[in-house]
């Protein structure tokens, strides 16, 4: 296996740590670059289990769904996030990060989005164990979305970015390698059934990720798919009083990425595999994701979220996510707090691991703060 996908193996593994041997992740989890695009930066969507396709339309929608916005009540929002990333395993240093805003004008929102995603440092060396050099390893990316109202209940979206994947920088056993770049677009479609009164049923869909490879070098054992994803979702918010409201969702995702070969221990027939898995396009990868084998059911990722808030000042939530095998077999319960007072809020989110069978899936946020920070201006306010 190429050093780049070993790489990149690597961070897979730090972010699905668990008590699954080795060789049982390998053969699970497929192997993706830019795997933080997938990973929730909306406060109130880690809150409420990784929910975020057809709930509430708030600060931070434009990092998890912008086509909410054009039914929510801002003009005006600007939101920042911070996530500490495998502190509880005691490392430090370790963040992801994120910066948004969006403008409402009439029938149309444009949104930007700038994500952060640090990851340490780490000590290259050659095939002797002989140091080469330190480098600390970083991956960001730069988001632009427009979102449209069709019609009185649904809209769209459309977001493109641009990713930088800085995971090694320098020459590895005579190869040289460099920092990955890729483009790619996001669609989201939302259906917006509340009544007058904001009670009411709500579904989305989207797919997420959908763009060019990643490449760290010169051939083609050093390109690596994007995390394609496809998501529905759909939530039900329900008012028993004026000033009471629950907001009840589900998401399905699905990778579409296909599984990566089955390892046999010999080099040779591994080698091929792998470099005839790399050479299929993007288009095809999706395809493949499909029909690559895999039991098809066992490949969604499903989010269970709760929401109760009280006279928009206050919010607790609560939700389980439990993660398809081949993205990491995360399985977590997750809790959230939301307070607002005027234009300013501030939302907390605490994920904990819960047990899948005869093991418990480790988080590298669990048992950890995660904090939100927003400021938006109300529709007839603006």
């Amino acid at each position: 296996m190429c050093l780049i996908k070993k790489i990149v193996f690597i961070f897979i593994l730090l972010y699905c740590t668990n008590y699954l041997t080795a060789q049982t992740i390998y053969s699970a989890v497929t192997n993706t670059g830019a795997s933080f695009l997938n990973n929730p930066v909306d406060i109130t969507q880690v809150g409420m289990g990784n929910t975020c396709i057809a709930t509430e339309s708030n600060a931070y929608s434009a990092l998890s769904n912008p086509s909410k916005i054009l039914f929510g009540n801002s003009s005006l929002a600007f939101a920042a996030t911070y996530s500490p990333w495998l502190n509880n395993f005691g490392a430090t240093g370790n963040y992801i990060t994120s910066l948004s805003c969006f403008k409402q004008l009439d029938n149309k929102v444009f949104s930007l989005n700038l994500r952060y995603f640090k990851m340490g440092s780490i000590l290259f060396s050659d095939d002797n164990g002989n140091p080469l050099f330190q480098f600390s390893p970083y991956e960001m990316s730069g988001e632009l979305a427009y979102s449209q109202n069709l019609g009185s209940q649904f809209a769209i979206s459309t977001t493109l970015k641009y990713i930088h994947s800085a995971l090694i920088n320098g020459v590895v056993n005579n190869v040289n390698y460099h920092a990955g770049n890729a483009v790619a677009a996001d669609v989201s479609l939302l259906y917006n059934g509340q009544k007058d009164n904001g009670e009411g049923f709500s579904a989305g869909f989207q797919l997420n990720n959908l763009g060019s490879k990643l490449k760290y070098s010169h051939d083609n054992e050093g390109n690596t798919f994007l995390p394609a994803t496809m998501g529905i979702g759909c939530a039900y918010k329900y008012i028993p009083e004026d000033n009471i409201n629950f907001v009840f969702a589900l998401d399905l995702r699905k990778l579409l990425v296909p599984s990566i070969p089955s390892f046999t221990g010999n080099y040779k027939a591994d080698s091929i595999a792998e470099y005839n898995y790399s050479l299929n396009s993007v288009p095809e990868s999706w395809l493949k994701s499909f029909s690559d084998g895999t039991k098809q059911l066992a490949d969604f990722s499903v989010s269970l979220g709760i929401e109760f808030t009280y006279d928009n000042l206050f919010s607790i939530r609560t939700g389980l996510y439990k993660e398809a095998k081949n993205q990491g077999s995360l399985n977590y319960a997750s809790f959230g707090l939301g307070f607002k007072r005027n234009k300013i809020g501030i939302d907390l989110a605490y994920i904990v691991p819960v047990s899948s069978g005869n093991y418990i899936s480790q988080n590298p946020m669990q048992n950890i703060l995660q904090l939100g920070l927003n400021y938006s201006i109300e529709l007839e306010n603006y």
